[in-house]
């Protein structure tokens, strides 16, 4: 599946040069948390996305390797260890599976749905995260003790490669962290959005073969990403076959 590609490479666009990649830590037992955990005022060191400041999440999905060569962390800007304050905040996910769509379309749409929510299951001590039902924010609350422990973001991005990686489908996943003042937050917000309709669209082309697209709602994200329209054929003729 090849429909996220686009919106990948237009990501990548907005970010700086990434540099060398940290490689997945190989013990992260240290740092893990417990599910829910509360981190109050008086024990924040900072918040990524705090004080008003930009923050946003996304999941991208391919199965072109070129895109996602291998399990890679990159940090663009200062680690967590090196923040004195609150600060701008993007995490985003990009994730490399094999070929699903031999499931079909459903099949494959309920393969990805899986491996998104797994993000729900990534608890780093001292990291408590927040995010919003309506918007992309991410915000996270650091505690002091995790900067004591010296808690990374190359040890947060192993676990939420560990996550995504259960799911048997998961070949690959590059995590980017970015927390520099000067990256187009906008720009970046939109690319997450448009994979958020882009998700919901192929959720309901799946469901619904015949639908009219000119009636759709997701019509004008279908026009906007190159390939839906070519998938929204294969299926149809899938379908016929």
């Amino acid at each position: 599946m090849n429909i996220f590609d686009e919106l990948i490479v237009k990501t990548n666009a907005l970010l700086p040069d990434m540099g060398m990649p940290f490689v997945p830590v190989a013990d992260v037992s240290k740092h893990r948390g417990q599910r829910s955990e509360l981190i109050l005022g008086r024990e924040t060191a900072f918040e990524l996305g705090g004080s008003n400041c930009p923050c946003v999440n996304g999941n991208f999905f391919t199965q072109d390797e070129s895109l996602v060569p291998e399990d890679e962390i990159f940090v663009l800007g200062n680690d967590l260890h090196q923040l004195k304050k609150d600060s701008p905040f993007a995490r985003f996910a990009f994730i490399r599976t094999g070929d699903i769509e031999q499931h079909g379309e459903q099949g494959a749409y309920a393969i990805l749905e899986n491996i998104g929510i797994r993000k729900y299951d990534v608890f780093p001590k001292g990291y408590m995260v927040r995010t919003s039902a309506l918007s992309n924010r991410e915000q996270i609350r650091v505690s002091k003790t995790a900067l004591k422990n010296r808690l990374s973001f190359a040890d947060v991005g192993t676990m939420y490669i560990e996550e995504y990686k259960k799911n048997k489908y998961v070949e690959a996943v590059k995590m980017v962290f970015v927390t520099l003042p000067d990256v187009d937050y906008i720009q970046l917000d939109r690319m997450a959005t448009l994979s958020n309709q882009l998700f919901r669209a192929l959720n309901k082309m799946a469901a619904d073969l015949k639908m009219d697209c000119k009636a759709c709602e997701w019509k004008i994200v279908c026009d906007e990403v190159e390939g839906m329209k070519q998938l929204h054929e294969k299926m149809l003729n899938n379908q016929h076959e």
